[in-house]
């Protein structure tokens, strides 16, 4: 499945956390036109052009956890449904997607710690392409 990132679903899963990532979020999800400064490459952001104008950070989408929530927001804003089921340790996450003709079926899923979620949460949300 091509992606509207131009990434194939397996280099989604492939990626890291950092600011490659949180650039590719920040500009597929949240249509930022964010970039990386030549002065400072490891801190994207964007040009504020409201209210207080200037360069703004990216949340770190991919690691913060904070900022993964607002990553959540997004696709419940998109009325994707996602289940998360916390056992122990591990987390697991299902994204349904309300097909046409009422068909619904799974988008994407991922079971893993806590940790690894912020990051999870970007590689689903960039899995599915109408976002």
């Amino acid at each position: 499945m091509q992606l509207t990132t131009n990434l194939t679903s397996d280099q989604v899963d492939k990626l890291v956390p950092g600011p490659a990532t949180d650039l590719l979020v920040a500009k597929h999800l949240f249509r930022l036109a964010a970039y990386s400064p030549h002065a400072q490459p490891d801190v994207p952001g964007y040009i504020r052009k409201t209210g207080k104008r200037g360069f703004v950070a990216l949340p770190r989408y991919s690691v913060d956890g904070v900022a993964g929530l607002e990553v959540l927001q997004l696709l419940l804003d998109k009325n994707i449904d996602v289940h998360i089921d916390s056992s122990g340790r591990t987390v697991r996450l299902t994204f349904l997607d309300r097909g046409k003709g009422g068909v619904d079926g799974v988008a994407a899923a991922w079971e893993g710690t806590l940790a690894d979620l912020p990051l999870a949460l970007c590689q689903a949300a960039l899995k599915l392409p109408y976002l």
